[in-house]
């Protein structure tokens, strides 16, 4: 397991400073809708990287601040991937799908869409963030009753 040190720097590095080290966020793509989906996902990942261990077991001879400095850098580096590669493609993705649908087949006029956008990308991106962090919980949950054992 990640030390719970290493998963909160990053999650601060990322959710609080909005800060990028490997990954120019100026080339991110631009998506309407809300927020929340993308803090799911956030929580979700860093459950994730807390969950698993991202350092070779020859690091625990290590220094435990010299550890947990790995941690951290190899934690953010796996969230930028994950949120600005992964996530904000998927995220793009959607908001195309369902501005075509609902525009080429008619379901809501041009000016219902404008003017409710958001809300529709949330329709379709919270629920996606929801099942994910369902999934990573139920994992670990599965973990936790396993180490008990």
């Amino acid at each position: 397991m990640t030390s719970i040190e290493a998963v909160l720097a990053a999650g601060i590095v990322h959710l609080f400073l909005r800060f990028a080290l490997y990954i120019d966020p100026k080339t991110k793509l631009v998506t309407p809708g809300p927020e929340l989906p993308t803090y799911i996902v956030y929580v979700a990942l860093l459950a994730l990287i807390h969950d698993t261990r991202i350092l070779p077991r020859k690091f625990n001879y290590m220094s435990p601040i010299f550890k947990c400095i790995c941690e951290t850098i190899v934690a953010i580096f796996l969230l930028e991937i994950s949120m600005l590669v992964f996530w904000r493609s998927i995220e793009h993705s959607i908001y195309l799908g369902v501005k075509f649908v609902l525009l080429y087949f008619k379901i809501v006029s041009p000016e219902t869409y404008a003017n409710h956008e958001t809300l529709m990308i949330g329709a379709f991106t919270f629920p996606l963030a929801a099942v994910l962090l369902f999934m990573v919980l139920q994992v670990h949950a599965e973990h936790a009753a396993r180490s008990s054992e």
